[in-house]
């Protein structure tokens, strides 16, 4: 999974093997990683601040991490099942944390202490969110329940039904509206959207044709994504429902997908351990065409108004929305490559594949790339600010 920090300048990873890294949006480059839990991390959540992190574990914890160097700040927060979602308040004080042990949990973010008693579910309790000015709490559960709650009181508002089990839930920011996401395993995937104490919907339920993964406002609310296991984010309208496009974003399934504060850019990440950032489009354009890019730039240049297209095994392809142009590059097939991306002055293009080349182009000239061999099978790479230099790691 992959997060943007609150100022949108770091981007947060976790890994199956509980695994952190926090990354440079500008240029993609480490700043730390480490084994922060011994099982699957479920999910991670910068403070409001951008100072700390929190994470869920299978290992049955939650851990509060220094975002500047990953550092354990307390005691790791426990319950009694796998720990399915930890996120800060609006305030960064208290945190809360949601478990297979049926319950929900508020803690004490300084001291590591639980407030209160655990509030009950019927089932495994599977995601939760806090309201924009921390009001109030959502609880989602496997048995398709959601119910919110008053975060002083802790007493129960609201109790809304799915057919499915509950991925996640989102409060819009003026906290009257909540965002559901239903599906788990071997079931479709459905949207709501919630007048939560009406409990009235906005709109009929949204279906999507795979297992949906989550479903999250863009910034202002006017728009929300739902995001599927096939590996599509598909962007609705919030008022009606109605589908504005769609993304084909990895060819694997698709972990995480979150809007930057700007609302213009999306971090995705994979089951495969790829992130990818894009830039949303600012006319529609071909929403058909796959789209593969896992460097910390984007796919699609507004400014230049070009899509770079991974066209076969044999060819990469750069496609200029505006004049319908386009200029093509050939590849070799032994590299096996997935990943490409243009330079932000957009005279070079870059290739990297399984073999471990990277292949830089000059758009000019076409001449024969300059290649690098970085031993890595899988890895990821973006070009410095200045389009000089370019920047690999392995993932």
């Amino acid at each position: 999974m992959a997060i943007f920090s609150s100022d949108g300048k770091e981007v947060a990873t976790a890994t199956e093997e509980g695994e952190i890294a926090v990354w440079q949006a500008t240029d993609g480059q480490c700043v730390w990683r480490q084994r922060a839990h011994v099982k699957r991390i479920y999910s991670l959540a910068f403070d409001p601040n951008g100072t700390k992190l929190i994470s869920a574990s299978k290992d049955g914890t939650a851990k509060i991490l220094d975002a500047a160097t990953g550092r354990l700040c307390g005691e790791a927060l426990a319950h009694g099942g796998e720990v399915n979602m930890a996120v800060f308040s609006p305030n960064g004080n208290p945190v809360l944390t949601v478990s297979d042990d049926k319950t929900a949990r508020l803690w004490d973010a300084a001291r590591g202490e639980p407030i209160g008693a655990a509030r009950p579910h019927e089932h495994h309790v599977t995601c939760c969110a806090f309201s924009r000015g921390g009001k109030w709490f959502a609880t989602g559960s496997r048995d398709g329940s959601v119910r919110v709650w008053n975060a002083e009181d802790f007493a129960l508002l609201q109790t809304l039904r799915h057919w499915h089990g509950v991925r996640t839930v989102q409060f819009s920011e003026d906290g009257g509206r909540l965002l559901v996401a239903c599906g788990l395993l071997g079931t479709a995937g459905e949207a709501r959207i919630w007048n939560w104490r009406a409990a009235q919907e906005v709109f009929k339920p949204i279906s999507t044709p795979s297992r949906l993964i989550a479903a999250k406002f863009a910034p202002g609310d006017s728009q929300f994504i739902t995001q599927g296991a096939d590996g599509w984010v598909r962007v609705f309208d919030a008022a009606d429902g109605h589908a504005a496009m769609s993304l084909l974003a990895h060819q694997n399934m698709m972990r995480q997908a979150a809007f930057h504060r700007d609302g213009k850019r999306l971090v995705t990440a994979s089951a495969d351990g790829n992130w990818r950032l894009w830039e949303m489009p600012e006319t529609p354009y071909d929403s058909s065409i796959t789209q593969l890019s896992s460097s910390p730039f984007t796919p699609y240049n507004s400014k230049r108004g070009e899509l770079l297209l991974l066209k076969s095994e044999a060819s990469l392809k750069i496609w200029n929305v505006d004049t319908a142009t386009s200029q093509e590059f050939a590849l070799d097939p032994e590299d096996g490559v997935s990943v490409a991306d243009t330079s932000p002055d957009g005279r070079w293009v870059l290739s990297s594949g399984t073999n471990g080349l990277i292949r830089v182009f000059n758009r000019q000239t076409k001449a024969n790339p300059v290649n690098y061999q970085t031993g890595w099978r899988r890895g990821g790479f973006g070009f410095t600010s200045d389009s000089r230099k370019v920047v690999s790691f392995e993932i």
